[in-house]
């Protein structure tokens, strides 16, 4: 069975703008502790990815965005063996119904704008309301670019408060060629607000989030397998004692 064939959605090309950054580490500790996983520790701060997406399913065009913290101990890449999943938008209602139904991820509908070209930028909106906003100012020459592959789990939150933490994951591929750009905070934009829709962004903002770089693929791969229940999580070193 070839690589391609383990997958239940395997797309390219996809349009990506993510935003790297850092966040608290003993607040995401704390936040993880009842899924038993440890942040990595990057330099004493908490590893924080969010992407946000544009793509093709079946010929049906869609936009993502999520928020992903870094699991486990860092590579000698620097990139985290592993991520839980906070939270994800997507913004067609039926997958994002499909997503949080059939592969039990923290999938809900909204508005999502993504520009993976100059002016590179990220807009998320829930119920109109404007809730997190990445905008790169023009850079005069294009970042140094790199064939970056990343293959690991990604965890799941539990998909009920009064349920206990479900265990679950899914394999994932997320590569393709990338622009590095540091993020400069004096002319660089980044807005999060918070509301009673989604917890992630009072989340970022409690965590004193500060992103570091941005990453732009205008032709990445994307691709995940089936969500099962994770049995025997220390080997990927990402279980909390």
């Amino acid at each position: 069975m070839n690589d391609r064939q383990r997958y239940v959605a395997d797309i390219q090309p996809v349009a990506e703008v993510i935003v790297t950054g850092r966040a608290e580490l003993a607040f995401w500790q704390a936040r993880l502790q009842s899924a038993q996983l440890l942040p990595t520790n990057l330099h004493g701060y908490a590893h924080v990815l969010i992407s946000a997406t544009s793509a093709r399913w079946h010929g049906v065009p869609f936009k993502e965005w999520s928020v992903s913290i870094g699991v486990g101990e860092a590579g000698a890449d620097g990139l985290p063996p592993a991520y839980y999943l906070a939270h994800a938008v997507n913004s067609r209602a039926l997958f994002a119904w499909s997503e949080r139904t059939f592969f039990h991820t923290p999938y809900f509908p909204g508005d999502i704008e993504v520009q993976a070209m100059r002016p590179v930028g990220v807009q998320l909106r829930l119920n109109a309301a404007l809730s997190f906003e990445a905008v790169m100012a023009d850079r005069a020459t294009a970042g140094p670019i790199s064939d970056e592959h990343w293959r690991g789990p990604i965890y799941l939150p539990a998909r009920s408060r009064r349920a206990p933490d479900a265990g679950e994951f899914f394999s994932a591929v997320l590569e393709g060629p990338t622009e590095v750009y540091p993020f400069e905070a004096a002319r660089d934009r980044l807005s999060i607000k918070a509301t009673p829709r989604a917890a992630v962004f009072d989340w970022l903002l409690q965590s004193a989030f500060t992103p570091l770089t941005w990453r732009v693929r205008r032709a990445a791969h994307h691709a995940k397998a089936a969500t099962r229940r994770r049995e025997g999580g220390a080997a990927h070193g990402t279980i909390a004692p």
